[in-house]
């Protein structure tokens, strides 16, 4: 028999939404449920879809050293290269928060699947260096979209006491493209001219996660709800959980029913009184964290080469230093649920920056693959954190435009970053550089174990309304 617990209207905001059992909870939407096996399924076509955008994202660190040697490329040129691509990552997660709003987290995911998989296989076609330069741009546009609407999606179809823990987990399992990437290129890319071609067109598999997720994935009730499209988020819910979703429409403030927000609401939101040192702090992680995370990540095979070791030394070394992405992933799901998720975030980035101060320093190859791997392995565990703080931290009527907001940082940065780097590199050595690039991290670090606002395990309407931002609707689950 369906148990109802009734609320004063009054008094009752998105705190207390659904009702878990016969006792009042401040349970909403899924928490307290456990995960069903349409869940896993989508999380699981998520991973799908993370593993090859990974593989688009971090193929240049193997094949800038081909295309350096093979087309002649110079420094600046890669360094172009990598710069616009990342700088165009920019126009795609605004884009993708913005459709995500507006057009629902689905329709935007697999359109920036879509894209990167037909422009994967476009870089593999590439006949010159401006060929070259645009498809590659238009690849980053679509990995951005697609990496600024999968965060905000998991966010809101998991259980509070397991975001964290499980976007570690779609986000380290997705990372294996990486050390696989990493692999594969250090076995083709040296037997052929152009093997790295070949590296290009695996990643346009992710036409596969399109046609699987055009046919299984569904839209996130609180976008559906957050739209005023209640029976379709009934239906959703039911899909996901088996449970019924009970919505009582005098319960709605339809002032607040979201039409798709725009940049200007925002951006209010984002810099209002409470909001102002939350979205400062997650800036600055951001622009500073990941402008120093891929000034490592992207250039250590070839700083490597151009301080003097083999090419295929260092593709050697760079393949196992990839290795340490999917664990730093996995490792990070049983950390980022505990201390507010800002301790462990900030410590993943001291970690990463500790690690390039002493890196910068070896001399001896084994060494520089452990701490290679070791800041790999940070590299990604604060990447993923990040991002679910980065989306927890905003409600869901502007969830995905100010993510993209916020996340455009990081690839303003790192396009920043990516010109500084052959400058920065000529002009203070191999050593230096290194120490400044932990340096940069070290900081973040501790600015955001300082400064940031603890949000894991809490409920996002609940937390939401504390900061004057919630929903203003409740919504009752029915318990068969």
């Amino acid at each position: 028999m369906p148990i109802h617990n009734d609320f004063p209207s009054s008094s009752c905001g998105p705190a207390c939404a659904a009702t878990v059992g016969i006792e009042p909870s401040t349970a909403t939407y899924f928490d307290g449920l456990k995960l069903s096996r349409r869940h896993k399924f989508m999380f699981f076509l998520i991973v799908l879809g993370t593993f090859f955008d990974q593989m688009d994202l971090y193929n240049m660190s193997f094949v800038g050293p081909a295309l350096l040697k093979n087309w002649g490329m110079t420094m600046g040129e890669l360094a172009s290269i990598n710069s616009i691509m990342i700088f165009t990552m920019l126009f795609g997660g605004l884009f993708g928060g913005y459709a995500s709003d507006r057009f629902g987290r689905k329709t935007a995911l697999l359109t920036g699947c879509l894209i990167f998989s037909i422009f994967s296989i476009c870089n593999g076609l590439a006949w010159n260096y401006y060929s070259f330069l645009i498809f590659r741009t238009i690849t980053g546009f679509g990995i951005a979209m697609l990496i600024s609407t999968e965060i905000g999606y998991v966010t809101e179809i998991t259980p509070s006491n397991q975001r964290g823990k499980w976007f570690s987990i779609v986000l380290g399992v997705g990372l294996l493209g990486a050390p696989i990437t990493a692999w594969v290129s250090k076995i083709i890319i040296p037997m052929f001219d152009y093997g790295w071609r070949i590296i290009f067109f695996l990643g346009g598999a992710g036409f596969i996660v399109f046609i699987l997720g055009c046919i299984f994935l569904i839209e996130s009730p609180r976008w559906l709800v957050a739209h005023g499209k209640y029976d379709k988020a009934k239906k959703n819910f039911k899909l996901l959980t088996g449970k019924d979703l009970i919505i009582n429409p005098e319960d709605m403030d339809s002032s607040k029913v979201a039409k798709g927000a725009s940049y200007i609401e925002a951006l209010s939101v984002m810099f209002n009184r409470n909001y102002i040192k939350q979205t400062t702090v997650v800036t600055n992680v951001f622009f500073f964290g990941c402008a120093g995370a891929f000034m490592f990540i992207s250039w250590a095979p070839t700083l490597l080469t151009k301080n003097g070791m083999s090419l295929e030394l260092s593709l050697q070394i760079g393949s196992v230093i990839a290795m340490g992405m999917p664990l730093g992933g996995i490792l990070s799901s049983f950390l980022t649920d505990k201390g507010g998720r800002k301790l462990p975030l900030g410590g993943a980035f001291m970690l990463y920056g500790i690690c390039g101060i002493l890196y910068g320093q070896m001399t001896n190859s084994t060494m520089i693959m452990v701490l290679g791997f070791v800041m790999a392995a940070s590299h990604i565990a604060g990447f993923s954190m990040i991002s679910s703080y980065g989306a927890e931290s905003y409600p869901t009527r502007v969830r995905g435009t100010a993510y993209s907001l916020v996340y455009m940082m990081s690839r303003i940065g790192p396009a920043i970053g990516n010109l500084v780097v052959p400058l920065l590199f000529a002009s203070v050595g191999y050593t230096s550089y290194f120490m400044i690039v932990g340096g940069i991290l070290l900081a973040v670090g501790l600015q955001c174990c300082m400064f940031g606002l603890a949000t894991a395990g809490r409920n996002l309407e609940e937390m939401h309304e504390e900061l004057g931002n919630g929903m203003a609707f409740r919504v009752r689950e029915v318990l068969d």
